[in-house]
């Protein structure tokens, strides 16, 4: 989990040698067309737009030399409205756009400036790596530049509140060297969030802490029944009662509270989890209500997962981090069908507006509790929250995470063979199985077989009890065996179910675990030999030499045959470039997996 001082956002996609920066001038054109293909009614000319911000000539921290711009920003001159446009044409042309207010750069608050630098920080990543353009992005510029982008606005958008953090918002806060400290993005997310499903009535018990930075001692006890229909959707100066205000105050300081909050001048930050457990136990929300990790899941599984929160009328109350692993916390109230999102940044509606989650390819973006590898995206989510429902049940979250003891290294799933055959004794170290769920868990592990869909044919270990103490981890090694007939497309899986559940569920990987091991490869699901969208090139010829080629570091390749049978194993050192002989073999079909830094791709092979 992460402290929330800062945001998190992503919009890139991945690039190919011919990919290029892109200047002012283009920017200002892409701009401009964006909005006359978006506000018809409209004739923006080429004056039409102002650039307000960009990280032009700003030095990069690895290479502390000047760059060009990974990012602009423009404001409408004839009425409302931004577009942030991509300084590379390697991500997609537009990274986020509003209709309703201008991009105000000087009253930005760090939650921006956060999103701004993280999003720098994936533009320079891609130019060094420079992995290959996908056909979507250039797409998109084709369209954006002749004019024929139009994003519709059908889809998802909830009404939330424009709440903030500071005055009237922040009145119960405590006042660190002479200032009153801001609610904290995790407060005023939260109860916006809270303010959509008009709940809880009042809230139950009291709780007590001490704050980290300045050891203030806070508490409160949630008695006070909150005031709904008394708290105005945006508090302007003037125009709300001494009653409003503390309506408003209380609610905040309540959710600063019950979330922990960190309270400092300038910042305050509190951890996602701490926030879901306290809507839980003092809130009153419904039980079911959880945490999940971007980084393990697959994009499209994530987004599914975004918008059937939407769909069900719940605000998602969303989170992300930096490479400093700062963080910040913002609520996502809706998206429309070319998958932007619309977001409340929780600061009076400055820069509200659509944006890309992430338009990384999976690739780049990460496994999704694969095998490790790819970009970390570091978002979070809480989802499931909801007034409560009778008969409802905790939903336990368990996942990897990266750690050492005394000199033994937990990255997942490891075996102690590559060559899997029935009835064959091996063993499996999993670790670190980190506890992300909002209370202790109590339940058993076990090591299953799956098939290439995830459907479990068997348990290949004993059950383990274990308990796991919230945001601690457990790691061991089992014994093995496999006594079913295995099929191309098995694989490995640690798997959990909590003492009061009844449905076995995933130990999700993420950027630096394995969630899986391959036990048999698929030759159904491989590529051909020519390119994949990870960049990989594999040539052969047909009496058995492989030549691959990629754009980034190869780790490893591995070959199997037709069966799904471990035939030969070659490490490639990082290099970028490798020749694999498989001209002792027999003739056939052979899958070829090539484990680069950001993932892994499969191709398939033919020797005659």
């Amino acid at each position: 989990m992460r402290r929330c001082t800062f945001i998190f956002f992503i919009a890139l996609l991945t690039m190919s040698i011919s990919a290029a920066p892109i200047d002012v001038k283009q920017a200002k054109s892409v701009a401009l067309s964006f909005l006359k293909s978006n506000s018809p009614q409209t004739k923006a000319s080429e004056s039409g737009v102002t650039l307000v911000w960009s990280d032009a000539g700003a030095a990069t921290k690895s290479a502390g030399s000047v760059q060009d711009a990974t990012f602009y920003v423009f404001n409408r001159e004839d009425t409302d409205g931004f577009v942030v446009v991509a300084g590379d044409d390697a991500v997609y042309p537009i990274l986020g756009y509003g209709m309703q207010q201008l991009f105000e750069k000087d009253s930005m608050p760090s939650n921006l400036r956060g999103w701004f630098e993280s999003y720098q920080r994936q533009i320079n990543w891609i130019r060094e790596n420079k992995p290959e353009v996908s056909k979507d992005v250039t797409a998109a510029w084709n369209e954006v530049r002749q004019g024929k982008m139009q994003l519709k606005s059908t889809g998802t958008l909830l009404k939330t509140v424009l709440w903030d953090q500071m005055t009237p918002y922040n009145n119960l806060c405590p006042v660190v060297n002479s200032q009153r400290t801001p609610t904290g993005c995790v407060a005023t997310s939260t109860a916006i969030a809270m303010q959509y499903h008009k709940w809880p009535d009042v809230g139950q018990g009291s709780h007590s802490y001490t704050s980290q930075t300045y050891n203030l001692s806070l508490s409160a006890t949630f008695d006070t029944p909150y005031q709904w229909d008394n708290m105005p959707s945006t508090y302007t100066a003037g125009q709300y009662t001494t009653e409003q205000a503390q309506n408003i105050a209380t609610l905040m300081y309540d959710c600063g509270v019950f979330s922990e909050m960190n309270y400092a001048p300038g910042n305050s930050g509190a951890l996602t989890l701490t926030a879901a457990q306290g809507l839980v136990n003092y809130m009153k929300y419904d039980k079911s209500l959880h945490v999940l990790q971007r980084d393990n899941y697959q994009k499209d599984e994530w987004e599914a997962i975004i918008k059937g929160e939407l769909d069900d009328n719940r605000p998602v109350v969303y989170g992300g981090e930096n490479d400093q692993k700062e963080g910040h916390q913002f609520i996502i109230d809706g998206y429309n069908d070319a998958d932007y999102y619309h977001v409340n940044w929780g600061w009076s509606g400055l820069a509200n507006g659509y944006y890309l989650l992430s338009v990384l390819e999976p690739e780049v973006q990460g496994t999704g509790g694969n095998s490790g590898g790819g970009f970390s995206l570091g978002q979070d989510a809480i989802i499931s929250m909801k007034k409560p429902v009778e008969g409802s049940t905790y939903q336990d979250v368990l996942a990897f995470f990266y750690g050492e003891n005394q000199g033994t290294v937990f990255a997942g799933l490891e075996a102690t063979t590559e060559d899997f055959e029935e009835n064959q004794l091996f063993g499996v170290q999993y670790g670190y199985v980190g506890n992300m769920s909002i209370r202790d868990f109590s339940g058993n592990l076990v090591v299953a077989l799956v098939d290439k869909n995830g459907n479990t044919k068997e348990f290949i270990s004993s059950e383990e009890p274990v308990t796991i103490q919230i945001e601690r981890g457990v790691g061991q090694e089992v014994p093995c065996t496999i006594t079913k007939t295995i099929a191309p497309g098995d694989r490995i899986r640690l798997l959990y179910k909590s003492s009061d559940g009844s449905e076995w569920k995933w130990v999700r990987g993420n950027n630096n675990t394995t969630g899986e091991i391959v036990v048999a490869a698929d030759p159904s699901t491989s590529t051909e030999n020519i390119t994949a969208e990870t960049g990989v090139s594999v040539s052969y010829d047909v009496a058995g030499t492989v030549q691959i080629t990629a754009p980034i570091a190869i780790k490893e390749v591995v070959l199997y045959d037709m069966n799904g049978r471990l035939m030969k194993k070659q490490s490639a050192s990082n290099n970028t470039q490798l020749s694999l002989s498989y001209d002792s073999y027999p003739d056939g079909v052979y899958v070829l997996e090539v484990m680069t830094v950001e993932g892994r791709s499969s191709h398939k092979l033919v020797k005659k």
